[in-house]
């Protein structure tokens, strides 16, 4: 995540964040966030992939976001309201986080006061990503979806299953074979 607000000094508030948050190493598959549970962390991802995904009614898990290093993951509504998740975080890949509480955070904004500054950038960035993905989703076409992907991260295909990034995408799974032999 990058940020660009010259007055705030990322590198030291990722040090105080680092400091004070539990650094937990997982293998792939494991899922940090179940839904119907609370989310009681927010994680920043060191070393690994993670997907944000739901399952929708018909019973197919649908991912919603994947998120990579030197990102922050979090069940947002869950996080700060303290209410029940309808969504699941898994690790794609062995993964190395850190995690802080909110009771944590609260406490690493008394630390650094610079912390709302930098979380009201992160949501920006997180408001922006998604209105990002409404606009593929309803005004871009397949194919224009996965080249821009392709383009923000491109080593996904060697670390994420097709299978989640079609559903990441709102296609088949063979659709996106039909995407990418055309390329």
């Amino acid at each position: 995540m990058e940020y660009n607000d010259s007055s705030i000094n990322f590198e030291d508030f990722l040090g105080v964040f680092l400091s004070i948050s539990k650094r937990e190493e997982h293998p792939k598959n494991i899922q940090l966030l179940q839904a119907g549970r609370t989310c009681r962390k927010l994680y920043f991802i060191e070393k690994g992939i993670l997907r944000f995904y739901y399952y929708n009614d018909a019973g197919k898990d649908i991912t919603h976001w994947f998120r990579f290093e030197n990102s922050f993951i979090t069940e947002l509504d869950s996080f700060l309201n303290k209410t029940e998740s309808s969504y699941y975080i898994e690790t794609l890949e062995e993964t190395v986080v850190y995690s802080i509480s909110l009771e944590g955070f609260y406490k690493l904004s008394s630390l650094f006061p610079e912390t709302e500054k930098i979380w009201n950038l992160a949501l920006v960035q997180f408001l922006l990503e998604l209105g990002e993905k409404v606009k593929d989703l309803q005004f871009r076409d397949a194919p224009t979806r996965y080249s821009n992907l392709i383009e923000k991260h491109p080593d996904i295909l060697q670390r994420v299953a097709l299978g989640h990034i079609a559903s990441y995408l709102g296609i088949t799974q063979q659709s996106l074979s039909r995407i990418r032999k055309q390329k």
